[in-house]
């Protein structure tokens, strides 16, 4: 069984994320969850990110490595630039809940409007979208509406107060090719807010959960096609056998080049004795694998390895 580090840093999210993660990758995952509701909080009562916040995400994600968890997910958008930061000292896939939606926002157009309670995520979200639109070749429009009042509600539970107050705020949209919702908790909302401004609204978690299920399937893959160190000395004792072949071969006949045809050595020993469904046993089925070498001068290796 695969088993998914989180961390969160809202409640709301720390409840509902693990159950929607277990329901849509369609399969038994052990899930392990850490809630720091302090670098939510403290970013937005300073109004950055600061170094010590960093090496307490740091830490966290570290915490959550050492747990053996086959990847981690970070939950909250706050977190996002220093998530892309910390992504090279880790040994197993690192998501931010925006990364895909990032990549959907930029592709919907060049006016882009991210709907917020949280004040904190400005510029992490704005970073994360300018990055992507780079990345296309795109300029585009970011403007960013927060309510205060929303987060503090949030943070009390007041769902209803929280909902109320965003949904008074999309009344007022208009002139914008997508909106972003900047935070998990507001992920709810999606089509209520769409259904009023009347354009496609982006909310991370089911975009994030897509990305999570395609990894599990990239792991898995990974996993099976995974060499052991017994079939890789199996496979460099034959190339071994088939260069020697091949340069006593050509020797005696005095023609031939030797270095197209083992350039090609390790490439056909992997596909004949590894990967490919090929037989001597298995030549009249349809279903076998045809393998075409299109390099004429390399065909003597191909006749050592058959």
């Amino acid at each position: 069984m695969k088993s998914i580090a989180l961390i969160h840093t809202v409640r709301t999210v720390a409840v509902s994320f693990d159950e929607q993660l277990k329901a849509y990758v369609g399969e038994e995952v052990k899930v392990h969850n850490l809630w720091d509701d302090f670098l939510a909080n403290h970013p937005n009562e300073v109004g950055e990110f600061t170094i010590e916040n960093r090496n307490r995400l740091f830490l966290d994600i570290k915490a959550a490595e050492m747990t053996g968890a086959d990847m981690i997910v970070v939950t909250c958008s706050t977190l996002t630039p220093v998530v892309g930061m910390i992504r090279p000292f880790v040994k197993v896939p690192l998501i931010a809940i925006d990364d895909a939606m990032g990549r959907e926002a930029v592709a919907c157009g060049e006016r882009i409007l991210i709907l917020a309670t949280a004040g904190s995520t400005r510029e992490p979200l704005t970073e994360k979208l300018l990055a992507e639109a780079e990345k296309l070749g795109k300029e585009v429009q970011i403007d960013f509406r927060d309510n205060p009042e929303a987060f503090k509600a949030l943070k009390e539970v007041q769902m209803d107060r929280h909902d109320a107050l965003l949904l008074q705020m999309a009344e007022e949209i208009s002139g914008y090719d997508c909106v972003v919702l900047a935070q998990a908790s507001m992920a709810h909302l999606d089509k209520k807010i769409e259904e009023i401004c009347k354009i496609p609204v982006l909310s991370s978690p089911t975009l994030c959960l897509e990305q999570v299920k395609e990894t599990l399937k990239s792991i898995y893959e990974k996993e099976i096609f995974k060499m052991t160190d017994e079939k890789k000395q199996e496979l460099d004792a034959l190339c071994l056998k088939f260069r020697r072949n091949l340069i006593e071969t050509l020797h005696s006949i005095q023609t031939g080049h030797p270095g197209g045809s083992l350039s090609v050595c390790e490439i056909l020993t992997t596909l004949y004795f590894n990967e490919a469904n090929v037989t001597p046993e298995n030549i009249g089925d349809r279903s076998r694998d045809k393998i075409i070498l299109c390099k004429g001068h390399a065909a003597p290796m191909l006749y050592m390895e058959l």
